[in-house]
């Protein structure tokens, strides 16, 4: 996925805009450095939890998320 669109809410977390429109946001306190445009990969994980890293070799930080739209 490629992000379109980054926001972070109230609670310093952040939500994200795809490109085909989807919407997800952060459900962890995890911290991930992120910027519009960059590629990023969704991996599912343990009892249905999903996960988002960055789309590059040695990327090792990985976040909790959650679709809301």
């Amino acid at each position: 996925f490629t992000i379109a669109k980054l926001r972070k809410d109230s609670y310093d977390k952040w939500q994200f805009t795809f490109n085909n429109g989807q919407k997800w946001k952060q459900v962890d306190n995890q911290r991930l450095r992120v910027q519009v445009g960059e590629r990023v990969l969704l991996k599912k994980g343990f009892m249905g939890s999903v996960y988002l890293k960055k789309n590059t070799a040695d990327a090792k930080r990985k976040i909790r998320v959650k679709r809301f739209k």
